[in-house]
């Protein structure tokens, strides 16, 4: 007993001094002497669990594994062991095996001080959706526990991730409370303020100023912050100050040259200003910031062998395009298909199923597909190159005076027209306008939307007959217009929405159609129907800056809301332009 318990003390001594050399950082020679106590002892669980926590240490995490694993066996009651092994998978970025882990260091420990956090670390790194929430969750009972500053924080970047922005405000503030220098507690609280009025149509200027402020701080604080750069470009293009937005865009690109966030914004806003072939390099990292957001359909391109087009045509030559964004969209910016047949290309496009037999019918020399279907491999196999549908402009429209050749190529249903015309002919001599008043679009319908009752002096015009080319849930609306002014607004019975084909018969028999920038305009525009189309102050590139003509089509008329305006003013000027073209008619 005397010797064994003498061999014990001296075992003990040892590991004692493996750990001093290990607390002193000495971690070689630390490593030299676990691994040399191992082979006496192999199945003791502080060594292995030593040896692992060392290698961690040394940055050698496939070897610490097998070391944490075998330790986790042996000691069941040690929550720093799974803690650890969590450690080393997160690292190596086996973020699954990481998070069952971390959740067994949890269960072991409840109130561990660590595995909270690391574990909604893991969660968020693994991109995987379903662990968003849990996440969530991790880091509010790390809070809990803790109340730790990086917890607030990346607590803050969720709900801003997830568009919850008073909740994201909150924990932002909360973690300025402990780090008044915070930089990314700075830049989630700007960049809720610019969410929060993103949303509204109308942006008065002082709701910039915060925003700024928070920028300027942040890069007084950090010099060199890309982060202060990018809510100030954000803020100034939100009050319309587009050059001096880009200016603090490409500080951002040159601090962050792959930040598709950024670069995307630039593109956007040289678009806007006309300069096109700059935008067009820029906007073309819209596909690494948000294919979702843009509607790509990425599917069809990742699945064809061809490379992306580098702007060659020639007769012949199978060119994949690949729709993107909505309807509207794709209306519009299907024009430029007319330069490709012209020369002879073979094109064969993807489009939204509800659009697909129009597009057929009104561009036979194109193929057409529906992008919620999946085209057969050998004809992608056919193709020469593919591309998205925005970045023909690349190629084919460097400046403006490459639009000057419009290319009107929508046709109704001939019968489906005729029944329209004949339909409408009940109004007799009054002006027959359709009207839109608000987008549904997920990114920016709302400021593109106005209420129907603010179109007061516009629906009393008198020797007008409006008929309503909405699309979606409207009816209430215009029994409240009847109600409220007496206004009969004709309703036709079909929804814009559901039946394409015969919301665009409906506006090829209209005389005229004001709308707010929805897909009705283009459907109108493309027919060459006079619209007047009412724009929020901060409208989409396409719009560009500030004349009240397109370049896209000649009949439409652009009407402007200014900056620091709501829509009354912009209402009245179509208004008083309606009650003018009446009476010249008369």
């Amino acid at each position: 007993m005397a010797a064994a318990s003498q061999a014990t003390v001296k075992i003990d001594i040892q590991i004692a001094d493996a750990k001093r050399l290990h607390i002193a950082g000495e971690l070689k020679l630390a490593q030299r002497k676990y691994e040399k106590l191992l082979k006496k002892m192999p199945a003791n669980p502080m060594l292995l669990s030593l040896l692992g926590g060392l290698l961690l240490q040394r940055k050698q995490y496939k070897n610490a594994i097998p070391y944490l694993e075998k330790a986790a066996q042996l000691n069941k009651q040690d929550a720093d062991i799974p803690y650890n092994l969590a450690l080393a998978y997160y690292h190596l970025k086996d973020y699954k095996k990481s998070i069952v882990e971390y959740q067994h260091a949890i269960a072991v420990k409840p109130a561990h001080d660590r595995a909270h956090y690391m574990l909604a670390r893991a969660c968020l790194e693994s991109r995987e959706s379903d662990t968003k929430s849990l996440a969530i969750k991790s880091l509010q009972e790390d809070i809990r526990i803790t109340d730790r500053l990086d917890s607030h924080v990346l607590l803050a970047e969720c709900f801003h991730e997830d568009k919850k922005n008073i909740e994201a405000r909150q924990e932002a503030k909360l973690a300025l409370q402990k780090d008044p220098t915070n930089e990314i507690a700075l830049f989630v609280l700007a960049k809720t303020i610019i969410a929060e009025n993103y949303t509204n149509a109308q942006v008065d200027i002082r709701s910039a100023e915060p925003v700024i402020k928070a920028g300027n701080l942040i890069l007084k604080l950090y010099p060199n912050s890309w982060r202060g750069h990018h809510v100030i470009g954000e803020a100034l293009a939100m009050i319309g100050e587009n050059d001096l937005a880009i200016q603090h865009y490409k500080k951002v690109n040159e601090l962050v040259p792959n930040f598709a966030m950024s670069r995307t914004n630039t593109g956007v806003l040289l678009l806007k200003q006309g300069r096109l072939s700059e935008g067009w390099e820029e906007i073309g990292h819209r596909k690494h910031h948000g294919a979702e957001l843009y509607g790509m359909d990425t599917d069809v391109l990742s699945r064809c062998p061809a490379p992306f087009w580098d702007g060659e045509i020639r007769a012949g030559l199978k060119l994949l395009v690949a729709s993107e964004q909505g309807i509207g969209d794709q209306f519009l910016h299907c024009q430029m298909i007319r330069d490709l047949i012209s020369m002879g290309v073979h094109v064969h496009m993807t489009c939204t199923q509800k659009i697909l037999p129009v597009m057929t019918r009104s561009i036979p020399q194109v193929t057409f597909y529906s992008a919620e279907d999946t085209i057969e491999k050998n004809i992608l196999e056919q193709m020469d190159f593919k591309a998205e549908l925005l970045d023909l402009g690349r190629y084919l429209r460097s400046d403006l005076d490459s639009f000057k050749e419009k290319f009107y190529y929508l046709k109704p249903d001939p019968d489906l027209a005729q029944i329209y015309k004949q339909k409408y002919q009940i109004f007799g001599n009054k002006l027959k306008v359709g009207i839109a008043w608000k987008s549904i679009s997920r990114s920016v319908g709302s400021i593109k939307s106005t209420q129907l009752m603010d179109w007061e002096d516009i629906l009393r015009t008198p020797g007008v007959q409006f008929i309503n080319i909405q699309y979606g849930s409207v009816a209430e609306d215009i029994q409240q217009i009847k109600q409220q002014y007496g206004v009969e607004i004709y309703q036709d019975d079909f929804d814009p929405f559901d039946d394409i084909e015969k919301a665009i018969a409906q506006i090829s028999a209209l005389d005229m159609v004001i709308s707010v920038s929805n897909a009705s305009v283009h459907i109108s525009g493309q027919l060459n129907i006079p619209t007047w189309v009412i724009l929020n102050s901060r409208p989409l590139w396409h719009w560009f800056e500030n004349d009240d003509r397109t370049v896209w089509y000649d009949s439409l008329k652009l009407f402007r809301q200014n900056q620091l305006s709501g829509w009354r003013p912009v209402l009245n000027e179509v208004a008083r332009a309606l009650k003018d073209k009446v009476g010249s008619k008369e």
